[in-house]
């Protein structure tokens, strides 16, 4: 697990070209130019090509993560290694010595997809692997939920797929579940008033209490689009916590852009909701207002928090798109009055500045903030009124 951080090994530049296939493509151009010009010298057009046909670019450090982190889930063992009970099968002494393989084991009798890791085991694990996570928990999040797939595939094959009820279900029509890693119990809990930029992307815990919680909504998650034109599809188009369409149609005779109709049957969706947190009133400096952040809760996460408990959200801070921004760039305040020295609708008589009243800032050249800063919680746990991580708010934990 040690090669995880060691980024700046010897190997590193090698194992970044093998993934990305850069030396085959460049082969493949340089054989392209010595055809076209043994063939006449003239220099072909560049054809448009297929986004499908272009290599995915891989990350080497975030597969090493979820293989350690699958090694993890299958291996941890709690408590102290004892002898096998006499008379017992070993294979039933080994799994039961495994709470994370009982806990997905259980998956399907309870209807969940959240499996709850406690930090404090895998600190005592690999600590290597841990601050791995923390430091960069928002891009080895798809990762993570990777490895879990991997063991429910393994384990509970059956509860992979959410229409797999049919014997005869066709293979290209089965839709793989979705499943999520919950972290509890963190060392440290911080207050809305230390989070900083720099922190943007760390698995961290935050505390506060609930003044406010919307209703529980449809989050589309990965979308399937189809185009109006050509009627090609498009399918898995991340959503980046807004509507977000395909940049272009991937037929090369189609060059659709803006017209897309969205595929329920085929999309993803997801339970969502959004707290509002409020600092608790003994972290409030003197003279201070209280400052609120908004809390992003997704799956079995929703429904946990009420307005008025006290909670610690374990999760990452974030940047999401402020959409009441993007929806009217550059539209502030205007004022139009009406009166001595002003005409009809307010425009003055004289022609002079108060004619303009008070305008947007779109007028003065300045850029509008677009983003705002939220926090993606992936666990809910209730406070004592020390502060302290209590009892989690889930029965079945």
């Amino acid at each position: 697990m040690s090669s995880i951080g060691a980024q700046s090994s010897p190997q590193a530049p090698r194992r970044a070209v093998d993934p990305l296939n850069i030396g085959d493509h460049n082969g493949r151009m340089d054989e392209a130019e010595e055809d076209g010009g043994q063939r006449g010298g003239r220099r072909r057009g560049t054809r448009h090509r297929v986004p499908g046909d272009v290599p995915p670019v891989r990350d080497a450090t975030g597969e090493k993560l979820m293989q350690e982190f699958q090694n993890f889930l299958l291996n941890f063992k709690e408590g102290v290694d004892l002898p096998a009970t006499p008379g017992r099968d070993d294979v039933m002494d080994e799994e039961d010595e495994r709470p994370y393989i009982m806990q997905i084991a259980a998956m399907q009798a309870a209807e969940l997809t959240t499996l709850f890791v406690d930090w404090g085991h895998l600190m005592d694990r690999d600590d290597v692997l841990a601050q791995a996570i923390q430091g960069q928990y928002y891009r080895f999040l798809p990762f993570l939920q990777r490895a879990l797939r991997n063991l429910v595939a393994e384990i509970i094959p059956s509860y992979l797929y959410i229409n797999s009820t049919s014997n005869d279900a066709d293979a290209a029509n089965l839709q793989v579940r979705d499943f999520n890693i919950a972290f509890h119990s963190m060392p440290i809990v911080s207050s809305i008033r230390e989070l900083r930029t720099s922190q943007i992307g760390q698995l961290m815990s935050v505390s506060g209490t609930v003044t406010r919680t919307s209703e529980v909504r449809p989050e589309l998650v990965w979308g399937t689009f189809v185009c109006t034109e050509c009627g090609g599809r498009v399918t898995d188009v991340e959503q980046q916590f807004k509507y977000t369409q395909p940049g272009m149609c991937q037929n090369p005779n189609c060059n659709n852009r803006t017209d897309w109709t969205l595929d329920i049957e085929s999309s993803k969706f997801t339970d969502w909701q959004k707290v509002r947190i409020q600092e608790n009133a003994n972290e409030i400096p003197t003279g201070s207002m209280p400052r609120s952040l908004d809390i992003i809760l997704r799956s079995e996460m929703v429904e946990q928090a009420k307005a008025g408990d006290k909670c610690i959200f374990t999760g990452t801070f974030i940047v999401v798109p402020d959409v009441s921004q993007i929806a009217a760039p550059g539209m502030g305040t205007e004022i139009a009055r009406g009166g001595a020295g002003f005409g009809a609708g307010g425009r003055s008589v004289d022609g002079g500045l108060g004619s303009q009243g008070l305008t947007g800032l779109k007028s003065l050249g300045v850029r509008d903030l677009q983003y705002k800063t939220a926090f993606l919680a992936c666990m809910v746990n209730a406070a004592d009124s020390e502060g302290r991580t209590a009892k989690a708010m889930r029965g079945d934990l």
